[in-house]
């Protein structure tokens, strides 16, 4: 790319176009792309992997010109991908990127030799290729059993774990937001209920329900307030922090409560699945499903879709009513001898 990005919008156009007098081959043209994005509004993860993601493509079927990439390799990209053991979603990101790589391409990457010049791609061969069938399926968390619950809690943690662990299956509140949340998001409303605030910011779920408030029962008992963080779990660069907080809580607890290695589908999301049950068992009266919706911030199976539910209850329900149906899930596991 030229150092002068000019003024003009044919200057402007002459910097955006990569002109090659052969067709570069598919790494080059990978790195070209990448620092294309450096300067793009997308995640600083998305950025981070691109090149890691077309780089592994790259190794499966070869370092090939650019024109010569054709829709067979991206099914032996999948083939080889399943072999690895990848999941049925980790391809579709794979593919992602390619298609992505590719449709930069098809308008950056000229030939000049050519008379008149011409672009060197006249299509995406990514395009129309469906990753249905290939790779293992996503398979969903399963919720502890009563057994389970009481074995976790009775093993020996860190004070800050089992805080973390607690607040999880108190609230229904995603790894993330609880790995993050930080003292100022502590309040209490003019009741006096505890909550925490996670209406702006620290928004880890792309969810039209996420924004919201989180109502604290009564059984669950927090340190004295203090200030910054709750939890040290490390950063990433997106701002996130469950990749670290679920290896080491899955490792270290998870994993010594499964039953067998067949019973792998038990882990610390596996707490929020509780809650999520927990509420759908209550009756006289029952917690109604856009309450619930609020409380654990995404839309629960029902009649409406999460769009149709926006639109009806377009904005979070009240601490009051939340912590009213919190408060009635009974948590025996938590009590610890002597307290």
């Amino acid at each position: 790319f030229k150092d002068n990005q000019g003024q003009t919008p044919n200057d402007r156009l002459d910097v955006e176009t990569k002109v090659i007098a052969n067709a570069e081959k598919l790494a080059l043209i990978g790195e070209d792309y990448t620092k294309y994005l450096e300067d793009r509004g997308i995640s600083k993860k998305e950025k981070k992997y691109a090149h890691k993601y077309i780089e592994r493509c790259v190794e499966i079927i070869g370092d090939k010109p650019l024109d010569q990439v054709i829709k067979i390799d991206a099914i032996n990209i999948m083939i080889a991908l399943e072999s690895e053991g990848k999941a049925n979603s980790t391809i579709g990101t794979y593919k992602r990127h390619l298609s992505n790589l590719f449709s930069w391409a098809e308008t950056h990457c000229i030939n000049d030799r050519a008379q008149p010049i011409q672009h060197w791609l006249k299509g995406n061969p990514f395009f129309g290729v469906g990753t249905e069938g290939y790779g293992a399926k996503k398979r969903s968390y399963e919720a502890l059993s009563e057994e389970q619950l009481h074995h976790l809690f009775s093993l020996d943690m860190p004070e800050d774990h089992r805080l973390l662990l607690s607040i999880l299956i108190t609230t229904g509140m995603r790894l993330d937001e609880v790995a993050l949340l930080e003292w100022s998001q502590y309040k209490k409303d003019r009741n006096g209920l505890r909550y925490f605030d996670l209406s702006l910011g620290a928004i880890v779920k792309n969810d039209k329900f996420s924004a919201r408030t989180v109502a604290i029962p009564d059984c669950l008992t927090l340190p004295p307030a203090s200030q910054g963080r709750l939890f040290n779990f490390p950063v990433n660069a997106d701002g996130k922090s469950s990749k670290w907080a679920s290896k080491e809580l899955n490792e270290t607890y998870f994993h010594v409560i499964r039953i067998n290695k067949e019973d792998d589908r038990k882990v610390v999301h596996s707490l929020r699945h509780n809650l999520t049950g927990m509420m759908q068992n209550l009756t006289d009266p029952p917690a109604p499903d856009n309450h619930m919706d609020w409380i654990t911030g995404h839309s629960m199976e029902g009649d409406k879709t999460a769009s149709e539910r926006k639109r009806t209850y377009a904005s979070d329900v009240d601490v009051k009513v939340k912590y009213d149906i919190v408060n009635r899930i009974k948590h025996p596991w938590l009590e610890r001898p002597n307290t």
